[in-house]
Formats: structure tokens, sequence, C-alpha cells
């Protein structure tokens, strides 16, 4: 199939990626020039194998931005009009994922240890679970609520929000959440869940069942009759860093009393940070040594890039 963007009579992951003339423009302009023309061309999959080899995790991390840059501009090019300017598309991509690594750093909470363990990072569910994010946002009139649901392979299924004017304290916000998100879940459908806060003390309170007089447990006795009727429930703690596509969502526009779904298509702010959340996961994998085996190379594949394609067949759009 004839490439759409440069017109090369062969389009292929790696042309597409690294060896289009507009690509080309992005990789020249970048730090990794010369090491390019030593790797291995054969797959993407050996590229990858022997850069991760040769790259320390910030390097690692600012090359498989650049790919992904790659990728959209190619998706740019072909499904949009008008000019577009690799380089731009590319830096914009790099000032993004900085600006996620520093929100990152500043949010996480420096503690000496916790009762419940907690996740610095998000992570995917076991393969047949769903996990569901939670997060509220307390505004001078009410309160925003933001759900995000994602499969094992890191994959945005439903995004929701809505907003209430109720005087909420932030620990009833949290427990209202999360009633709203295995509430939905159930409606929606889905049996095995994984419920997923920044909120410590709705965590434990969930956890353990634990019963009390205060109203904030109309909530907590509506989430326990509700996770009964899942197959399977676990209720987890993950740090803010973790959960910011759900910190985002509870920000997003909606009135009073409204609720709004999106499931199939998504904002493009929350795709572009669900993606940068399954990279924070992915690429920890390789830190600690510069070696990459099969195996993990199949964890990436399966969780990041969902290729339906081989680096031999062409690409469609």
């Amino acid at each position: 199939m004839e490439c759409q963007v440069c017109g090369a009579p062969d389009e292929t992951i790696m042309r597409a990626l690294f060896d289009c003339k507009h690509t080309q423009v992005i990789w020249e302009s970048s730090e990794f020039a010369d090491s390019l023309r030593e790797a291995p061309i054969s797959s993407f999959a050996d590229m990858f194998v022997w850069v991760v080899g040769k790259l320390s995790k910030e390097k690692l991390r600012l090359f498989a931005t650049l790919v992904w840059a790659c990728w959209c501009y190619r998706n740019k090019a072909v499904f949009e009009e008008g000019e577009i300017e690799p380089v731009q598309v590319a830096t914009g991509f790099a000032r993004l994922v900085n600006v996620i690594k520093q929100y990152n750093e500043r949010v996480a909470p420096h503690t000496n240890g916790s009762v419940v363990a907690s996740a610095c990072s998000w992570s995917p569910p076991p393969q047949g679970t769903v996990k569901i994010n939670i997060d509220a946002h307390l505004y001078s009139t009410g309160v925003g609520v933001g759900v995000v649901i994602r499969d094992y392979r890191g994959v945005v299924l439903v995004a929701a929000v809505k907003r209430t004017d109720a005087a909420w304290s932030p620990n009833v916000a949290e427990a209202s959440i999360a009633l709203y998100g295995v509430a939905l879940a159930k409606r929606l459908g889905y049996e095995k869940v994984m419920l997923e806060c920044d909120a410590i003390n709705i965590v434990r309170t969930i956890d353990k069942n634990e019963e009390g007089a205060p109203p904030i447990f109309l909530f907590f006795n509506d989430i326990r009759r509700v996770k009964s009727q899942f197959s399977f429930f676990k209720c987890v703690h993950v740090r803010r860093g973790g959960n910011t596509a759900a910190h985002l969502v509870a920000r997003w526009e909606v009135n009073v009393s409204l609720e709004r779904i999106y499931m199939g298509y998504f904002p493009q702010n929350l795709t572009t940070l669900t993606k940068l959340n399954l990279l924070s996961y992915i690429l920890p994998a390789f830190s600690n040594e510069k070696k990459c085996n099969r195996a993990s190379l199949t964890k990436i594949k399966i969780l990041h890039y969902q290729s339906p394609i081989s680096d031999s067949q062409s690409l469609k759009p």
C-alpha cells in the first residue's frame, strides 16, 4: 500500500515511524539521530530491544515519546487537513510528557508507609477485570465527580462526569464518587471490577467493610450492597500521581444535576493522559537493568501499542 503521507510504494511500521521523509525530520532534529543509524531495522521489536539496552530511563522516555509523536503526526497528516510541522508536533509531545512527569513528582506524597498498600502510578487490572478510577473536585457551589474505566490493556472503556450542588466535605464527596463509580460499573454490566482512588480513608473503610452512625456511612452501606453483586471486587489505593485521569475528568464542565457518559470516543486530553499513564507503567520494567527479553516485549505489545499489523504488513487507516 502506498504511503499516504510521502507517497512511498510500501508503507510499513518501520517506514511510518522512522523512514518516512517527514518523520525523518523529527529524528534528524533529535539527539538520537546518530544512534539510530546503528540500530537494527529488521523490525520495530528488534529496534526497541536494541534501544532499551543503550538508553537510560530518562532517554528511553524521550525516545518513546518521539515514536508516539511520529505515529500521531502520520495520523494527523492522513486524516486532518492543513499543513502540519512534524518537529512542532514532536516538541509539543515532549513538553507534555515533561509537564506530566513534573506534576507526578509534585503531587506524590512522601510518607513513611501505610497500613494500606499504595501504588505510585496507574497499573492495568488483571485480564477480564476492569479498573475504575474515581476522583471528586470541590467547587465553591458544589462537587464535580469523575470516573474512568479501563481494561487490562489500559484502553479507556468509559469516562463519566456529573456535578451536584451539594455542599459536601472532601470525605463525603469521595465516598459519593466511590458509590457512583461502582453503581455505574454495575449499570454497564461489568462483573469483575477494581475500584481505585487516592483517598486512603475511603479505601480503608470499603476494604474493611466498616460500619458507623455518621451520615457518610449511608454511602458506604450502599457501596457494600453494590459490590456484593459483582463476581469479583477489590478496592485499592493509588497516590495522586496515578489517579490523574479521574482527576482530569472530575473537572470537565457539566451542568448541575446532569450526567455525561463517554463511550467509544473520548476527548483528546483524556486519551493523551491515559497513554502517558500506560507509558509510566511500562517504562519502569526496564529501568533497573538495561535488558529486555521477549516476554517483556510481549507485555509492551499487548499493553501499549495494540497494533493489529506486523512490521511487514501495510498500514491501513
